[in-house]
């Protein structure tokens, strides 16, 4: 497997929390407190989890934890919260699951804590509503959620109004999440999504039910896995203008190959520590009655802000570039959220009392967004150099389609890549791909 070139050196006390520099990867983890480093680099070396993969499940378990309950106020009236789309990229095979499903255990634990207490509540409740011996009834229990999957749009809102924190979206195949958007609804899952990346005030009316849900702030945090190709899909169609694509984060180890197995193990502490650290965040207080508490940067925080947004603006004015100056405008908010969720995490490690936001969380902001908006970048780049590509839109196709499929659905999924009808046509004639199995009806072969 991938070794980072001091192999775990940190854990030695000499090793402090600034200089940590890994051979395989271009994250940089020296933004995290030492405690998430040791973490980090113990489920790297064995259990070869990627550094980049680790961490970006790491900001959205954190960014899930924290909901509502914090906020950076940047100026007046203008607020931002730590919520976070992230899309974890790898080849079919890699190790992208793993990772996210280490990391989020914690949190799924108490998930199920909460479901075990929720059925004997609701068993209690069932038994007691009906007895009509009983004058005061007890209020319908409501099932405490942190994590969901696998929801229609209509569901979400309701789990939400009950739990007004906030929630995180993971999904294994970020894809499934995609191909469901506006599938079942008639185009109202972008708008959903495009609102909730803002934290804008909702309110649902189209409910079936008598009962009107009350008025919260989305915070729906979202976490998934997919094929680098795959991202290609939200730079065509209505994503491709609408700035979905620019919302969300890119995580992109920098190698990719078969590892090694191996029978190390990693350390107990490791395990501890991660639940320890997150259960914290998790335990911050946050309910109907309860105000979001807000944060500020320092001044000199600010300044390294501003002097790094000026400094960006200056080179986008330079080189007239569309594609940067619509990567940038999200990346710059996504700046500030990241030192908001740098700071708990500091707080969390016992290395902040969250009086304010430092220059130091917002030194490591501006690194993660520079990670991050490289790896944008990439996905644009490679996607304008391998659209261009015949060969590349037959295996795109390919790749897309169902095991058997009619060739009304070709032509369809072929538009949402650019290809043209009569190519798509031309492309089902191969053989060795293909196999006609009635008029107008098709089976993949490879």
């Amino acid at each position: 497997m991938n070794k980072p070139a001091l192999n775990s050196s940190i854990f030695k006390d000499e090793v402090n929390n600034t200089g940590i520099v890994l051979e395989d990867t271009k994250f940089p983890i020296s933004v995290f407190p030492k405690k998430i480093q040791e973490i980090i680099l113990d489920l790297n070396d064995n259990m070869g989890f990627s550094v980049d993969n680790t961490s970006a499940s790491m900001l959205f378990a954190f960014s899930t934890a924290i909901g509502n309950s914090y906020k950076l106020e940047f100026k007046r009236d203008w607020i931002e919260s730590a919520l976070v789309y992230i899309a974890i990229i790898g080849d079919a095979g890699d190790n992208k699951t793993h990772p996210m499903e280490w990391v989020l255990e914690p949190i799924k634990q108490r998930d199920k804590k909460s479901q075990s207490t929720y059925v004997l509540d609701k068993s209690h409740y069932d038994s007691v509503i009906i007895d009509e011996t009983i004058l005061d009834k007890p209020e319908m229990p409501v099932e405490s959620r942190i994590l969901i999957n696998n929801v229609t749009i209509e569901k979400i809102p309701a789990i939400h109004s009950e739990n007004t924190k906030g929630l995180g979206y993971y999904s294994e195949e970020l894809m499934q999440f995609l191909g469901n958007l506006n599938k079942y609804n008639g185009g109202d899952d972008f708008p959903y999504w495009l609102s909730n990346w803002s934290n804008k005030g909702y309110r649902v009316d189209r409910v079936k039910s008598n009962q009107p849900l009350a008025y919260f702030e989305q915070y729906v945090s979202i976490l998934g896995a997919t094929q680098g190709e795959m991202t290609y899909k939200m730079l065509k169609g209505d994503s491709k203008h609408n700035g979905f694509f620019e919302r969300w984060l890119y995580s992109i180890p920098l190698k990719s190959e078969f590892a090694y197995e191996d029978d190390n193990e990693i350390r107990v502490k490791t395990i501890g520590d991660w639940c320890e650290i997150i259960e914290k965040v998790l335990d911050i207080p946050y309910d109907e009655n309860n105000e979001t508490k807000i944060l500020k940067m320092s001044p000199d925080a600010k300044k390294n802000y501003l002097d790094w947004q000026n400094k960006n603006t200056d080179i986008i004015r330079q080189r007239n570039s569309k594609i940067l100056a619509k990567v940038q405008k999200k990346m710059q908010t996504y700046c500030k959220k990241f030192s908001l969720i740098l700071e708990i995490i500091s707080w969390s490690c016992d290395e902040s009392n969250l009086s304010e936001i430092n220059s130091k969380s917002v030194a490591g902001a501006i690194k993660l967004t520079e990670y991050f908006r490289d790896n944008t970048l990439k996905i644009y780049q490679n996607f304008e150099k391998e659209s261009k590509t015949d060969n590349y839109k037959k295996e795109l196709l390919f790749d897309s389609l169902p095991e058997t499929f009619k060739t009304v659905e070709a032509i369809k999924i072929g538009k949402e890549f650019d290809i043209e009808k009569r190519s798509v046509h031309s492309y089902l004639k191969d053989s060795s791909k293909y196999e006609k199995i009635r008029h107008g009806q098709y089976k993949r072969v490879a």
